[in-house]
């Protein structure tokens, strides 16, 4: 667990060190704010597509082989963006790291859903992504110390020793669990089609895909509302982001626990879709500096999101896992590179394009959410 946790956090890693670099790197490669999101949103496309890409790949050849191949490949990624000279060879570099990144987080969700069911399963989730979320708790501070005392390059390298641990460790430790009987006998990216018949399956992705955009859209925005916007310092904004990271694995460990205690998954959800309708009415209402407050909520509150949604939505594909959490990492950063890319293309003057992006992202949670209780059937949560 603790391995597929760091797989998991990996992709995290790789975005949250770097976060504090952003006003520095618009001014070195002489680019704005949309230039230097174009790094960022580029990556969680990539990031999307590779979780679809693999999510097939895993349930063709089995789930430790693609597992090396994605680990291998965001190593070599790793260090390409490390070394590139130019912004347009860096933003090429990040979305070849963030599909080898990509493949660690489907395959590993895939693994707990080849291994565990109902309440044993979303105890899993839970579990596996509050140990991930230890990532954006130190990455942010950990780069805005860097930033601070170092050239803002080192960021980038910082990357390379975790992939590098995290390939070993898929070497040694990762078992294969989808024996040969149950893989397809080609990849077949129909099946990404064919999940989307279930209902239930559908919605809850929606209500995850919803709740991704508005956190990494916060991801994007936040190192240009706090620093440029609110007037933070870069170690500031490095613990504004690591307390409200925190926040998030408090109440992700706190889903694990109301799972474990025999809570249904989409009571806690409901929770944090609403928290989120509340966060995105206090965020048009409340002054600019009480926006911490509000952006504390957005990240928190995430950890009642994210786990819950994909239990539930996994629970209704399990005949085709891979599939299934293909097309659900692929909506979460598809649906975050679009939120993140609006952001960053209305510029670093204003909260406002971020507050109108949370605004929508919550109405569609809460609307996908209503539907999928609403219909009838799925697994039974055991």
């Amino acid at each position: 667990m603790l391995l597929l946790a760091l797989l998991t956090a990996l992709g995290g890693l790789a975005t949250g060190l770097y976060l504090p670099a952003f006003p520095q790197m618009a001014v070195q490669y002489h680019t704005d704010a949309a230039g230097v999101h174009l790094t960022y949103w580029l990556y969680l496309l990539g990031f999307g597509v590779g979780q679809i890409a693999f999510g097939s790949i895993s349930d063709r050849f089995g789930r430790r082989a693609p597992l090396i191949v994605a680990s291998s490949l965001c190593l070599l990624a790793s260090v390409l963006v490390a070394i590139a000279p130019t912004l347009a060879i860096m933003a090429g570099a990040r979305v070849a790291q963030a599909v080898g990144a990509a493949g660690g987080v489907v395959i590993a969700r895939a693994i707990v859903s080849d291994t565990a069911t109902g309440f044993a399963l979303a105890r899993k989730i839970n579990l596996m992504v509050s140990l991930s979320m230890f990532a954006p708790v130190v990455s942010p501070l950990l780069g805005s110390v860097v930033v601070t005392f170092l050239p803002w390059h080192v960021t980038l390298w910082m990357i390379v020793p975790i992939a590098m641990v995290v390939l070993i460790g898929v070497l040694k430790v990762v078992p294969e669990t989808l024996p040969r009987g149950r893989r397809h006998r080609r990849v077949q990216l129909a099946d990404l089609g064919r999940v989307f018949r279930s209902g239930r399956y559908t919605s809850f992705l929606l209500v995850s895909a919803a709740g991704s955009c508005a956190l990494l859209s916060y991801t994007g925005a936040s190192p240009f509302i706090y620093q440029t916007v609110l007037g933070y310092s870069a170690i500031a904004y490095g613990l504004f982001y690591s307390i409200n990271a925190l926040g998030m694995v408090g109440l992700t460990y706190l889903s694990a626990v109301l799972a474990q205690r025999g809570v249904h998954p989409a009571k806690t959800l409901g929770v944090g879709v609403g928290v989120l309708v509340v966060s995105a009415f206090a965020a048009v209402i409340v002054p600019s500096a009480a926006l911490p407050i509000v952006l504390f909520a957005v990240s928190a509150n995430h950890g009642l999101i994210t786990g819950n949604a994909a239990a539930l939505a996994l629970s209704e594909v399990r005949h085709i896992a891979g599939s299934g959490s293909a097309s659900l990492g692929g909506a979460q950063f598809v649906g975050g590179g679009i939120g993140a890319s609006i952001v960053g293309v209305a510029g670093a003057g204003s909260a406002s394009p971020f507050i109108l992006v949370l605004a929508t992202c919550a109405a569609v949670a809460m609307a996908a959410y209503l539907i999928g209780r609403s219909r009838r059937g799925g697994a039974r949560m055991e």
